[in-house]
């Protein structure tokens, strides 16, 4: 399943019926699926669910919005503590958007060294995509956030990159975080529920 996040609500794309959900749509057509984005950005605590082909509904899905790629990681360091950034207010996983021509593994170590001011920092493997629509000059953006679990082995001093609204960057016990009360991101907690079983 693949779940788009607007604040608090969820637009999610199965193969397959689930249960739980009031909204369920099964390959709709491109008017409805106009129709699906309008309640999804205009609804509140929207929590809809379309049945079909995971990645051409979300192919059709990116053609209504303006698309941003981005990239990003879970760091790990020696005592396997995990990297958080916090970002206006909220904590957050380093990440940024690629350059053009860049690779999303280049673009991923890139992002992370710049916002937390650390070097040498090495892909371990690729972990699942995030999505997330927000308001992008005067229209809607749909960010797909690839993200990557990391390992920083150094001991340099976090520095967090101010002038991308980062205030602080620190090492935390991933194991001991209490996800449902962290103040994060939905996209961000939904990513670090997904990864909790890395430490396992």
């Amino acid at each position: 399943m693949k779940t788009i996040f607007y604040e608090q609500n969820q637009l999610n794309i199965s193969k397959k019926l689930e249960q739980g959900y009031f909204n369920v749509y099964t390959n709709p057509t491109p008017m409805q699926l106009k129709f699906i984005i309008d309640l999804f950005l205009n609804s509140k605590n929207y929590n809809g669910l379309i049945v079909g082909e995971e990645s051409t509904i979300l192919k059709q899905i990116k053609k209504q919005f303006i698309h941003i790629k981005a990239a990003g990681g879970l760091v790990f360091n020696k005592k396997r503590e995990l990297l958080l950034i916090k970002r206006l207010g909220k904590w957050d996983l380093p990440k940024g958007k690629l350059e053009l021509g860049e690779t999303k593994p280049i673009g991923a170590i890139r992002e992370v060294e710049e916002e937390c001011g650390i070097h040498g920092v090495s892909i371990l493997k690729k972990l699942k995509s995030s999505y997330h629509v927000y308001p992008f000059e005067n229209a809607w953006a749909l960010k797909t956030s690839y993200w990557y679990s990391m390992n920083y082995e150094g001991d340099e001093k976090l520095i967090p990159q101010l002038e991308e609204n980062i205030t602080e960057a620190v090492w935390v016990n991933f194991k001991a975080l209490d996800l449902d009360k962290l103040e994060t991101y939905p996209a961000i907690a939904k990513v670090l529920h997904l990864s909790q079983s890395l430490l396992e």
